[in-house]
């Protein structure tokens, strides 16, 4: 049997690291979830397949792994609302099996329904947090004056201080630099260019180099706009991380993480890995339940049970 046909539709021109990934969201899809490949419309603008999708996932639920994360995706899509910063894309959170999305719920929307176990496992990452109070996604102070936002937030509190988390979450996505028109945001040809100057000047002992070296850089600016919504939550707030959430193979997106990390206040600014979010939490006391969603998770997002059949 040729087990690369089920499958299905691997397009051939990729990143490798994305290619790989996409191939084992295409293995999950077809063997974990027993479905067909998933219909898209194409840049020619017709029907096609790819293995990473589904149909109709919004009836299904079948993109989360448990009824716990399911509730948590209900929730935070039933309490947003026209004044929310960042975006959700629901097509792509219920189809898109290769999604930062719902990876991101699958991850943290299981912590957000389970604070305990949140706050045993972010003490493992920052010793010094008490608590998690509350996790959210796609999260942006309200004096944001644009869309980004935090892939995954955490309110969490130091003793009597309170504090928040703020993550940026990849899968083989790649960091936004430019908006629909080309521009880079924050340069000076945007329109956002005072606002992002502003925020960067009056932080500026937070930064070691110079503004056009975060704006300018397809690598930083994602991240260099992370930090701006940083600071202005220090205005409600006593303390601010902000951090990548990212595949432990994504070797582009954590050399991009760690020279930025070098270029900011490096005490505050975190690098989180699937394994290291997976090997840390295992090493908790678990449930039952709890374990078995440590064990999908590596089974869903670390592509070892699709290799043999890899090529």
């Amino acid at each position: 049997m040729n087990l690369k046909n089920i499958i299905g539709n691997l397009p051939e021109k990729s990143d490798s690291f994305i290619r790989r990934m996409r191939f084992h969201q295409g293995w999950w899809r077809a063997f974990v979830l027993d479905m067909p490949p998933g219909e898209y419309v194409n840049l020619r603008k017709e029907i096609a397949t790819v293995c990473n999708r589904i149909n109709e996932g919004d009836k299904s639920n079948v993109n989360f792994l448990n009824n716990t994360i399911i509730s948590v995706v209900k929730g935070q899509l039933g309490s947003r609302g026209s004044k929310s910063k960042g975006m959700v894309e629901q097509v792509r959170l219920y189809n898109n099996l290769l999604s930062s999305q719902p990876l991101a719920f699958n991850f943290f929307g299981y912590l957000a329904g389970n604070l305990d176990l949140a706050t045993r496992f972010i003490k493992t990452i920052i010793l010094e947090i008490s608590t998690v109070t509350e996790i959210v996604f796609e999260f942006a102070p309200e004096k944001s004056q644009d869309s980004s936002a935090f892939d995954i937030g955490m309110f969490v509190t130091k003793g009597k201080e309170k504090g928040f988390i703020g993550l940026e979450c990849k899968y083989t996505d790649l960091f936004s630099f430019k908006n629909s028109k080309g521009v880079l945001y924050g340069s000076k040809e945007s329109n956002k260019y005072e606002y992002y100057r502003e925020v960067f000047e009056k932080n500026k002992s937070s930064f070691n180099e110079e503004y056009d070296y975060y704006v300018l850089s397809p690598d930083y600016n994602q991240l260099f706009r992370n930090e701006v919504l940083g600071k202005l939550l220090l205005d409600e707030l006593d303390f601010v991380y902000t951090g990548i959430f990212c595949h432990e193979d994504d070797e582009k997106t954590i050399n991009a993480a760690n020279h930025f990390k070098g270029s900011v206040s490096q005490e505050t600014f975190v690098i989180i890995t699937y394994f290291d979010f997976i090997d840390k939490i295992q090493q908790l006391q678990l449930s039952k339940e709890e374990r078995e969603w440590t064990m999908m998770l590596w089974a869903r997002y670390s592509g070892e049970l699709s290799k043999r059949i890899y090529t």
